[in-house]
Formats: C-alpha cells, structure tokens, sequence
C-alpha cells in the first residue's frame, strides 16, 4: 500500500518493478489461501491465514513509513511537507500498536485453541 502510494512521490519508472512483486508476495498467498479455506468452510483453519494477511498488511505499512522516514523522502511541495512531519511519526506510532494488539490477539488465540485441545 506504501509502495503503491510511492508513484506519487516519484515518476512512475523509478518504483514500478518493485510495486507489484511486493504487494503480490506479501498480501496475495493468505489472502488466497483465505478464501480457499473460507470457501471450503474451514473456518477455524482460515482465522491464521487471515491473521497473516492482516500482519503483513501491518508489516508493509509500517516498513514503508519507516523507510521514507528514515531514507528523508518528503513531499515535493512545502504544505505537503509540513503536515507529513507532524503525520509520520504518528503513523509509525499507530502502526506498532496495531502490530503488538494483533500479536497480543495471537497470542490470545493460540492460547485457547491449546486450551481446547487439553480439554
């Protein structure tokens, strides 16, 4: 989604063979192994890819904050450039609470599905 959002920033010939492959080897495996288990009415089997789809979606976000951050890409005009300061670290801040409450959801669930074994 960050690397989608990058042609905005660059022409579209700097980014454009980097955008696809990472978008479709990061969202594109759980997403369809989502849907065949959904599809297939394995409901419970479907809840860990759909937590893999729902962590790498995190994990690009918050990588591609971080790197535009850190490497000093800015907007190209001043009133963009202003609000992306007070906005990235703020993004990067939301990113990692979304990623340790998932993680935390995850946690949470391996728990009780070992629970549920025992018993």
């Amino acid at each position: 989604l960050i690397l989608g959002s990058s042609q905005q920033l660059y022409p579209p010939t700097r980014f454009e063979g980097l955008r696809c492959p990472f978008e479709a080897v990061a969202l594109m495996p759980p997403l369809i192994t989502l849907g065949l288990l959904m599809g297939s009415g394995y409901t419970t089997l479907a809840l860990g890819s759909f937590f893999l789809l729902i962590t790498n979606i995190i994990c690009v976000n918050l990588a591609g904050v971080t790197t535009f951050w850190i490497q000093g890409v800015r907007p190209q005009s001043w009133w963009e450039a202003s609000g992306a300061r007070k906005t990235t670290p703020l993004a990067i801040l939301v990113w990692t609470l979304l990623l340790i409450i998932l993680v935390a959801v995850i946690l949470f669930t391996q728990q009780n599905e070992l629970k549920d074994l025992v018993n």
